[in-house]
């Protein structure tokens, strides 16, 4: 198992202190993948983003990693020409489970048609698929729905909402 996260102001380094790009704590990602790999804890949803390979802020988190809360997180970003769209976890999660649970929407409530592929082991999600502009999308990962490879629950799930 490995955990494989971007730190795009820091490079190779131990992962310490607030991520600004992706908008999570880094040392606590870093400590609930070894509470999954040596605990055997529940695995974690770590962030939503989009990013186009340059260092700004794309994300406006309400409830980052660190704020635990009962229910899921929310987030709002826009996307713009070029960007990926994806999901990171702490561990990989299966593709059976993942795809189960996720659904990509339009204003509307039209499924959104494309291909989520894994990287990192299912560690993370990337969509492929077209976006039209000005139109907003609503990205859900349900709550209890996402399995790791050994079968355990995601913590919780995600809802975002962006406009291209």
């Amino acid at each position: 198992e490995f955990l494989a996260i971007p730190m795009e102001d820091e490079g190779h380094t131990y992962p310490i202190g607030y991520d600004t790009v992706y908008e999570y704590d880094r040392y606590l990602a870093f400590c609930l993948f070894f509470d999954y790999y040596l605990k055997d804890t529940a695995p974690t949803l770590l962030y939503t983003s989009v990013r186009d390979g340059q260092l700004k802020d794309l994300i406006t988190t309400k409830n980052p990693i660190g704020a635990h809360t009962s229910s899921a997180k929310t987030e709002a970003w826009s996307i713009v020409e070029g960007d990926t769209l994806f999901v990171q976890f702490v561990a990989p999660v299966s593709e059976r489970s993942f795809l189960e649970a996720t659904s990509l929407k339009d204003s509307n409530g039209n499924e959104v048609v494309g291909t989520w592929y894994a990287q990192g082991n299912g560690n993370k999600w990337i969509f492929d698929g077209k976006l039209v502009d000005g139109m907003t999308y609503t990205l859900t990962v349900s709550d209890n729905t996402v399995k790791d490879k050994y079968g355990r629950f995601v913590e919780s799930g995600v809802v975002a909402e962006f406009t291209k």
